[in-house]
């Protein structure tokens, strides 16, 4: 395991978001942060759940809101150098769950800190004010897509995020029925749209390996999700 001064600056270094701040600024802001290790599907946040904000490391998670019924729709996926829990420590408890995926490192910062630091350095508050303002485009956008864009298209663009823009092949963990609860549709409907995209060297699949999906052709894939808007 690693040691957690060593793991607290390495998420320090991989966050952008901090690197706006003053030297003051971000020694109050970590005065009380702790370094943590979140095994593989380990619930991080439940629903109503007080909030702590979370620099992430290293390893990858999801946000779902869930309905009585079961169903559920993931609205975020997230990975290194990303900030969670914000919005929720500024604004109160969130009716979402947040769980990790593969196994997670972050930086934890209690929500109260949070708060008080934004109240009293206001190069932090004008940070999280832009934030969150980046976070509501983020799901205005999102709306749009699920609104108005074909499945194939919504597709491509999640396979996209979840490759984070890679250029080289690359192995998505993920399965079928996640992908349909990502973009608001049915597995079946997931399962069809692959096939278009394997029949056209965008995809791969193995039987033997269901929750794993390997993007053969990054560029081609962007290409499509291009073409798809025209």
């Amino acid at each position: 395991m690693k040691d957690p001064e060593v793991g607290r600056k390495q998420a320090i270094a991989a966050s952008t978001f901090l690197k706006e701040l003053s030297s003051e600024s971000l020694n109050a802001l970590l005065s009380s942060a702790m370094y943590i290790n979140f095994p593989e599907g380990t619930v991080i946040y439940r629903p109503g759940e007080e909030s702590q904000t979370l620099l992430i490391e290293s390893g990858e998670g999801r946000m779902w809101i869930g309905a009585a019924d079961g169903r559920r729709m993931v609205v975020r996926h997230f990975g290194p150098g990303e900030i969670i829990g914000l919005v929720a420590s500024l604004g109160g408890p969130a009716e979402l769950t947040v769980e990790t995926i593969l196994p997670t490192t972050a930086l934890a910062i209690p929500g109260e800190k949070i708060r008080s630091v934004a109240a009293s350095h206001s190069d932090v508050g004008f940070l999280f004010a832009t934030q969150c303002a980046l976070r509501v485009y983020g799901l205005m956008d999102e709306l749009h897509s699920m609104t108005f864009d074909p499945v194939s298209r919504r597709l491509a663009r999640c396979l996209i995020r979840l490759s984070r823009g890679a250029s080289s092949p690359v192995n998505i963990r993920i399965t079928q029925q996640e992908l349909a609860d990502t973009i608001a549709t049915s597995r079946e409907v997931v399962t069809r749209t692959l096939k278009d995209f394997k029949d056209s060297g965008l995809v791969s699949t193995q039987s033997d390996s269901p929750g794993l999906l390997f993007i053969k052709n990054p560029d081609g894939l962007k290409h499509y999700y291009r073409e798809a808007s025209q």
